[in-house]
């Protein structure tokens, strides 16, 4: 019989997971239900960009790299903040 985790020890795996991420900031590949795919996380600090602080998603990236397509300086930021 398969042991059944608690909600703190998946709460402590999903830290111990984006501490790694943090750590290591990396491109991972990623499994999407067959479809090639990047699982990345970027971070964000406090910025005069109005791009909120914290944690941004792939999928986030590009919908901030067009919404702001049109400002180079914006999109030298986010590039800067994804290497």
């Amino acid at each position: 019989m398969a042991k059944q985790l608690s909600n703190d020890m998946i709460d402590n795996i999903m830290k111990e997971h984006r501490r790694e991420v943090e750590d290591r900031n990396i491109l991972a590949p990623s499994d999407n239900n067959g479809e090639n795919s990047l699982d990345v996380e970027v971070y964000f600090p406090d910025n005069e960009h109005s791009i909120e602080e914290g944690y941004c998603s792939w999928s986030g990236l590009v919908n901030l790299l067009r919404i702001n397509s049109d400002k180079p300086e914006v999109v030298r930021f986010i590039a800067d903040m994804m290497e």
